[in-house]
């Protein structure tokens, strides 16, 4: 029998919850993220190291969040030597996603012609999608057997 999509939306409250937690701290970190790229913006010839540099800050803030209200059932301890393996999975997933929009940003202004915004919002849009799978199914992955959050 076909579920109904209220069904649906029960059965899959907690992912949905997470998946919103996790969207509304990557509009925090997204905004410190374009505040730094439009602050460096007019210092470099290249759009990349600012949309780079400007990601990466980001990253740090993205994590402290994340880790604190979206992924934190997950989270095998607090504290700096608690922290550390997950930080360096999550700063992997984030170096990731550093790669993908510098390549973005890169190839679009740079062979494109687009304008550094656009490139900049396409580069965001394939990032997060990449980052969030990522970290939902790596870093925080919830072990074989145990309830989804």
């Amino acid at each position: 029998m076909i579920e109904s999509l209220a069904e649906q939306v029960r059965r899959h409250a907690g992912l949905i919850a997470e998946a919103s937690g996790y969207l509304a701290v990557s509009v925090v970190a997204l905004c410190i993220d374009f505040g730094i790229y439009w602050l460096l913006l007019g210092l470099f010839a290249k759009a990349f190291v600012p949309a780079a540099l400007g990601y990466a800050c980001g990253l740090v803030v993205h994590y402290l969040l994340a880790s604190r209200l979206v992924f934190k059932a997950h989270l095998k301890g607090r504290g700096i030597t608690a922290e550390t393996p997950t930080f360096a999975k999550y700063a992997g997933t984030g170096l990731a996603g550093l790669a993908i929009t510098a390549a973005i940003v890169a190839f679009s202004t740079d062979i494109l012609g687009w304008s550094a915004f656009n490139a900049k919002v396409l580069a965001t849009g394939f990032a997060f999608v990449a980052v969030y799978l990522m970290r939902r199914y790596a870093v925080f992955a919830v072990p074989v057997g145990a309830a989804a959050a």
